[in-house]
């Protein structure tokens, strides 16, 4: 899904635990992709990896979780509860 934002000339933040392949693709985009590596499990990280899309993008306009859980609902209504339901 990230390609076809990306090929839409979109900024995209790719973000995961792989960072190798992130950065491959990140080099196909590098005016517009931004990698970063971010285990969603580990406390800070979550936090560290907004503040950096805020600082660089300076907002965020669609958040597509391929984490393996999803939650269908507004980002600012996502809760660290939702998350930590997916560590049980």
């Amino acid at each position: 899904m990230y390609i076809r934002f990306l090929n839409s000339s979109a900024k995209v933040a790719l973000i995961g635990r792989d960072l190798e392949a992130l950065i491959n693709i990140g080099k196909q985009f590098p005016n517009q992709a931004l990698v970063i590596k971010c285990d969603l499990s580990k406390d800070d990280q979550p936090y560290d990896m907004y503040n950096t899309v805020m600082s660089e993008f300076g907002g965020i306009d669609i958040l597509v979780n391929a984490a393996g859980k999803y939650f269908i609902n507004k980002i600012a209504h996502v809760s660290l509860r939702d998350f930590e339901r997916r560590r049980h």
